[in-house]
């Protein structure tokens, strides 16, 4: 099934009431890191390890979790990535998908958040949860995070289809510091034999059936992709925010340039074919909302100066929001001769430029970075919750780094260039 088709199952499955008028509804599906990317820059860690039966394994990142057990125990672990995620959010799920069981009986799931660190070489062991041993327990020493009180949730999960859970408590504290995040521990609630539930995990090639957060929030601002979209063109990103890109990590999009986003320019239409090609043709940048302009560079034609590593760039002020659009490398003599800084107040879709090549940049690309009062960096609750074509800006992500054919994430645009 595809990421469109799933997602909009995950929407039906998990449509509740939201309390504030002007709140929203988004979804984020983390994706597996590209080859090369250190470990410690993670989206998503996930994966089970067992207690008995044939052997104490360690951790198993494989391509599906589970719970349970027929003559030993699974628990599986999860940890999110949540820095730049919104803070203080009206209500947070985590969905998994639940896979066929075989003809086994589902276990209701048990979700714990883990009090102290864990990585990849944990094993249960002879593992205690509220002071019961498990009867398989080995007596090799354990290595399981030690854990809060958490929830046990009913029904079991059906199979073939996304399970959602409330972890609104456990997010909250995460993202104000209260609590560290080390992550959650899943457990079976049901400790009979024969009795468990498989998830798929962040591994799994199929890229709609991964695991999903689910956020409800006042959004700080709405935006559109900074690409006309019209003939159903979606657009391809090259570097995340926080820096992470298929040839390792940006220095300009960490730090005080966190919340940035690279843009290819490279396009597929509704039928897949590239539609858009920078290396041979314009690219139109356009206002991802609408402002004042409050800076333009466009005499920039080679990088010489370190002050103009954005090169031609337009900035646009949304408003009070306190929030900035910065449009870097355009290309030279491309910038719209109208736009003048202080004065010039934009709609959105309006046209800035071509994409170029101008500043410090690598190659024909579009650097779309975001400021709130002047910052930056993760840890600016306002950026975290802009939404972009209904979706906060941590889920524009890189994906399947072995070229453009197999890329799966292209990102559609609803803006509609104004010339």
């Amino acid at each position: 099934m595809s990421r469109l088709k799933m997602l909009f199952a995950v929407f039906v499955f998990g449509l509740l009431s939201i309390s504030s008028a002007r709140a929203v509804t988004v979804y984020y599906q983390p994706t597996p890191l590209p080859p090369g990317i250190p470990e410690s820059n993670y989206h998503i860690r996930d994966g089970w390890v067992n207690n008995y039966y044939p052997a104490i394994k360690t951790f198993q990142d494989v391509s599906e979790f589970k719970i349970g057990g027929y003559g030993d125990s699974y628990l599986s672990l999860l940890k999110l990535d949540d820095e730049g995620l919104p803070k203080e959010v009206l209500n947070a799920y985590l969905f998994l998908y639940s896979l066929p069981r075989n003809g086994a009986n589902p276990s209701q799931v048990a979700l714990y958040p883990a009090t102290s660190s864990w990585n990849t070489a944990v094993q249960w062991g002879n593992p205690s949860v509220s002071g019961v041993l498990e009867p398989y327990s080995s007596t090799l020493p354990s290595t399981l995070p030690s854990l809060a009180p958490g929830y046990s949730y009913s029904p079991p999960p059906a199979e073939n289809t996304f399970y959602g859970m409330w972890i609104t408590p456990f997010y909250n504290n995460w993202r104000s510091k209260i609590s560290p995040n080390h992550g959650l521990v899943i457990y079976p609630n049901d400790g009979n034999n024969y009795q468990f539930n498989y998830f798929v995990s962040s591994n799994n090639v199929n890229d709609g059936m991964r695991p999903i957060l689910r956020l409800d929030f006042t959004p700080s601002l709405n935006l559109k992709l900074p690409f006309d979209g019209t003939n159903g063109k979606k657009w391809r990103v090259t570097t995340e925010i926080g820096g992470i890109r298929c040839d390792g990590m940006h220095s300009g999009h960490q730090g005080t340039g966190y919340f940035s986003i690279d843009f290819s320019g490279k396009a597929k239409g509704p039928d897949g074919t590239l539609v858009t090609n920078p290396a041979v043709a314009d690219v139109p940048i356009i206002a991802a909302a609408g402002g004042r302009v409050i800076s333009v560079v466009s005499n920039i034609v080679v990088d010489s100066n370190p002050a103009d590593g954005y090169g031609n760039s337009v900035v646009i002020e949304h408003g009070t929001t306190g929030i900035t659009t910065r449009y870097s490398h355009i290309k030279p003599g491309s910038v719209n001769p109208s736009l003048v800084a202080g004065t010039t107040v934009v709609s959105q879709g309006t046209f800035l430029g071509h994409m170029g090549n101008t500043g410090w940049s690598e190659g024909v690309h579009l650097d779309f970075s975001l400021r709130y009062q002047g910052s930056a960096t993760k840890d600016q609750g306002p950026l975290a919750r802009i939404v972009m074509e209904g979706q906060i800006l941590k889920s524009y992500q890189v994906d399947k780094c072995s070229g453009l054919e197999t890329a799966q994430r292209f990102y559609p645009s609803s803006n509609v260039m104004i010339p």
